[in-house]
Formats: structure tokens, sequence, C-alpha cells
């Protein structure tokens, strides 16, 4: 049986991470995603990665900043700095900068109305966190998250099976 982080993986004492609140999630049905951000071919130490090395999230668009960066409403995990595992912060809004936007894979999950979205959010918000074992990562907490999502029929069976596959073969970047 699978070892899970307590809180979430929150460590004690850190504050959750602020997100950006001057957008909001609309009212209106909205493309949701499996968005994948390639890992690069090598780390910076020069060893080789594979696509496991992604990272995965769900994701919709849902405005542009003050600034002018697209505004995106994220569910995923963080590696955050000196923290040895990953955590659920739960899900969060945020700027996108361009070089990410161009980096970014969208892979279509479905259009959904608010309340689908927030049932999305809620699934997400509420899935744990596994102990660190070399692994497990936040693809594989992205595809619990979407199997659960299939069970409270958000999402059809075979269109999550047909991104996950998809995401699975986004190549590595340079």
């Amino acid at each position: 049986m699978a070892a899970y982080l307590p809180s979430y993986g929150r460590p004690q004492g850190a504050y959750a991470p602020s997100g950006d609140w001057t957008v909001k999630d609309p009212a209106q049905a909205l493309q949701v995603f499996l968005m994948v951000d390639p890992a690069a071919r090598r780390s910076r130490t020069g060893a080789a990665k594979t696509p496991k090395d992604s990272h995965w999230m769900l994701a919709w668009h849902v405005g542009t900043t003050l600034s002018g960066h697209e505004a995106h409403r994220r569910c995923h995990l963080r590696q955050d700095p000196g923290v040895p595992h990953l955590t659920n912060w739960g899900v969060l809004t945020g700027a996108v900068e361009s070089h990410e936007l161009q980096r970014l894979v969208r892979v279509p999950l479905a259009i959904l109305e608010k309340d689908a979205r927030l049932k999305l959010e809620a699934i997400a918000n509420t899935t744990q966190v596994r102990v660190p074992d070399g692994r497990w990562n936040c693809q594989d907490w992205c595809i619990e998250v979407l199997n659960q999502a299939v069970m409270a029929r958000i999402f059809s069976p075979a269109v999550v099976q047909t991104a996950i596959a998809r995401a699975q073969q986004v190549p590595l970047h340079d």
C-alpha cells in the first residue's frame, strides 16, 4: 500500500503560494487541458532525461493579468526549493510567461462549465501526495486526479485515456 505525506506535503510553518487574485475564473464554459511542460533532454549535470521527467498539470486559461500575461487556473504539484518532496498547494491562478507558453503542450480534455471545473478543483485539492520513492511524480498524481474525475463523470474514460497517451508521447526539448 502506498504511503502518503501528511497535509498534502505542505511543510509545517510554510506559507502557501498566493497565486494571482486579480483574475477570476469566469462563469462561462472553458476548454480544460492536460498540459505538459517538456523536460530538457539533459539535466544541468548532463544526465539524460526521459518523458517521465516532464511536468504535467491540468489547466485552463482564465484571462489576462494586469501585467498583460495569460492567466491559467492550474491543478498541479510543485517542487518547492529546499523541500525533498512534491507539494499539493491546491488549485491556484497564476501568470504564465511567454517563454513558458511557447514550451507548454496542450492536450485538450473537454470544455467544462464552471460547476464541473469546481468539482475538478475539489478533486485536485484533496488528492494526496505520495512519499517520495523515485518513481511516483506529478504525472501519476494527474492520472489519479483524471481517474477520479472520470468516476465523478466530469470526463469520459476514452477522453482521459487518449489524453494520457498523447501526453506520454510529448518529446523532450533541447
